[in-house]
């Protein structure tokens, strides 16, 4: 039996509007991904990387690796330190959130990596009851409001059911995390840091209740299986076409070939359809699958149902297909949900229609582009109410299946801004009371 986790990611507010279903999480008014603007990108790690005496270095070296090892991507990181260990005293001296630590740094220059060896700061950050269950949560949290070059990104890591080192009351739920579990939740979760949304492709596997077939279940998918960490943790063909997308090679676009449509509802585009191209050869259609969202590099309120799926592989003949988001097992709503299927009301709420195969097969040459591969959804039973701007969340957060404490999350979920050209921050309104320590940054305020 599959014990699931759901990978949420909360909303932010932003100027922007989030995608989801490999491609960029957020994307400008101006049409721009949100994204790291050159590399080596500089993730600040902590004094302490050790948990109740076990290091867990070569764990976040292992999850850092997984990205910067993507060969059609361009990503690479280098280690520099916050010049402290972090917990839940100090971490808002480090840390910005516009409702936990709304006096935290914004444009410091640190991109902060924390291990949550006890999930006192999860607690802070969520709910006491999110003290064990929730996993994680990392995004860029500023970035520039016209070209979306990133300024600021921000990981929490929680390490409290960390097998062999767990905190009382991880076996009462039955939590237990091993090295490749956690390992994939920072790979996880680090995608989000670098820009990608999450991503369904192949969605029967991940929802079947069978464990032999999850080797072909996605990075950036958005709920994880304890105990598939080995798998979870390596980028799938639709994970690093994703990070290739918004970071490539200086050779992806000339050794891959591009296919670009359309999909409406029979009368205008439609948002937040999965379109995947699969590779038709006998065993390799799971496995050299790459999926897109229509729509996910519209601005807000100007989705037209366009799609682009780039990284595949010339001379290899694709099917293309379109699935809604989720299925009859799983929903993919609230901050599970995949951001271009938010509407005005912020909540995810994805258009349900009939499945459908393309009559076509298309193959392509090196750096070509075929166009037109256009679909007209069936039976469509819902659509996105689409405003001028939407203001979302931006962070993400692992949490066990406890979805009524979805609202609570939200509210307390990291939160991203964006800010001018010049790089100077903005930020949304705070919550609660502060205090200040010794050095003047603002604590966690008591909720």
């Amino acid at each position: 039996m599959k014990r699931t986790l759901f990978l949420f990611i909360g909303l932010s507010l932003l100027w922007t509007r989030v995608s989801f279903a490999i491609g960029p999480r957020s994307v400008t008014s101006s049409g721009n991904a949100v994204k790291w603007s050159s590399m080596p990108v500089t993730i600040n790690l902590e004094t302490d990387l050790t948990v109740r005496g076990k290091d867990v270095s070569t764990l976040v070296d292992a999850a850092l690796s997984q990205w910067s090892g993507v060969t059609e991507a361009n990503v690479s990181f280098t280690k520099g330190t916050l010049g402290a260990d972090i917990d839940n005293t100090n971490i808002c001296c480090y840390f910005y959130d516009s409702s936990i630590c709304p006096n935290g740094p914004q444009s410091d220059g640190m991109n902060p990596l924390i291990i949550d060896a006890d999930g006192a700061i999860t607690s802070d950050f969520f709910n006491p009851q999110n003290k064990l269950t929730t996993l994680g949560f990392a995004s860029i949290i500023l970035s520039d409001s016209s070209s979306g070059a990133a300024v600021k990104g921000e990981a929490v890591f929680n390490a409290s059911c960390l097998a062999g080192v767990e905190v009382t009351g991880c076996s009462a739920k039955g939590l237990s995390f091993t090295d490749d579990d956690f390992t994939s939740f920072m790979v996880h979760e680090m995608g989000h840091f670098l820009g990608l949304d999450h991503s369904q492709v192949n969605l029967t596997e991940a929802t079947d209740g069978v464990t032999s077939n999850d080797d072909v279940i996605n990075t950036m998918f958005p709920t994880f299986i304890i105990g598939n960490g080995a798998n979870f943790k390596t980028p799938e063909k639709d994970d690093k076409v994703g990070l290739a997308q918004l970071y490539p090679s200086s050779t992806f676009a000339t050794t891959t070939w591009t296919i670009k449509g359309t999909v409406s509802n029979g009368s205008a585009g439609l948002q937040c359809a999965n379109v995947i191209a699969r590779n038709q050869a006998a065993g390799l259609s799971r496995t050299d699958a790459i999926s897109a969202l229509s729509g996910d590099f519209s601005p807000a309120g100007t989705a037209d149902g366009s799609y682009v799926i780039p990284g595949l592989t010339p001379g290899v003949t694709y099917t293309v297909e379109i699935e809604r988001i989720g299925n009859s097992v799983k929903e993919f709503t609230g901050s599970s949900g995949y951001t271009p299927c938010r509407g005005s009301s912020g909540e995810s709420k994805p258009p349900k229609f009939d499945a459908q195969i393309h009559t076509g097969t298309f193959t392509g040459t090196s750096g070509s582009t075929i166009l037109g591969v256009d679909f007209s959804a069936a039976n469509v039973t819902s659509t996105l109410e689409l405003a001028s701007l939407e203001t979302m969340i931006t962070g993400t957060n692992d949490e066990l299946v406890i979805e009524d404490q979805m609202t609570a999350i939200e509210l307390k979920s990291d939160t991203s801004s964006s800010c001018s050209s010049s790089g100077s921050g903005g930020s949304s309104g705070s919550s609660g009371s502060t205090s200040s320590n010794s050095s003047g940054c603002s604590l966690i305020p008591s909720f």
